[in-house]
């Protein structure tokens, strides 16, 4: 079966976001997997059901991101390197 145009270009950045969501371990990513696999597949029927637009599922993703992966990322940027002793005294000399 031939992977449609639209299947193709999603593929990749849904498998950045679990990787991100799931923090890289082999849970974390199982499960993120299942729940974005949940809105793909449930996207749809909610979206007739409920009367909802069908972007709500990835604006739900996209907040999903939001709060729980891009906090953690904030925090690397804050981390400042100590200087070790012998480079604080090397540059004195």
């Amino acid at each position: 079966m031939p992977l449609s145009v639209g299947i193709v270009g999603s593929i990749g950045f849904d498998a950045i976001t679990v990787a991100l969501l799931g923090r890289s371990r082999p849970l974390g990513i199982v499960l993120a997997g299942l729940l974005f696999g949940a809105l793909h597949a449930g996207g749809p029927g909610d979206a007739s059901i409920a009367q909802t637009p069908l972007t709500l599922t990835t604006v739900l993703q996209a907040l999903i991101v939001l709060f729980v992966a891009a906090p953690r990322a904030g925090d690397q940027d804050r981390a400042v390197p100590q200087a070790s002793q012998d480079a604080c005294a090397w540059s004195r000399s």
